[in-house]
């Protein structure tokens, strides 16, 4: 008699659980990248540029401010994401074992009741 073969599906929901609806703050989490991107250099830019004529110095405060904004920023945003594909892979690796385990139970069951 053939058997159904099943594919597990990487979801929370094959795990048993319904996935909730992302939180507001996740999703401005996710999306304040590009705006930190933008906002940052140009922020530490001007408060260099503010010292710059503070000072009377070349625009050097100015430079040094808006480079200082963009490193801090992508150093943030590579963080962000790789702290986000963390979990997501332990999240997919739960969902896949917890899977795996209920398809070779599965199994295990059909086995026993072919043998007898």
């Amino acid at each position: 008699m053939p058997t159904a073969k099943v594919t597990p599906k990487l979801s929370l929901r094959s795990a048993g659980g319904v996935a909730p609806p992302p939180r507001l703050s996740e999703q401005i989490d996710r999306g304040h990248g590009g705006y930190l991107l933008a906002i940052a250099p140009a922020l530490f830019g001007l408060v260099g540029w503010w010292l710059d004529s503070l000072l009377g110095w070349a625009p050097v405060l100015t430079i040094l401010g808006a480079t200082y904004g963009l490193v801090g920023a992508l150093v943030k945003v590579i963080m962000s994401y790789r702290a986000e594909m963390a979990l997501q892979g332990d999240a997919r690796r739960t969902v896949r074992n917890t899977a795996e385990g209920s398809h070779r139970a599965a199994a295990a069951v059909e086995s026993d009741q072919a043998a007898t």
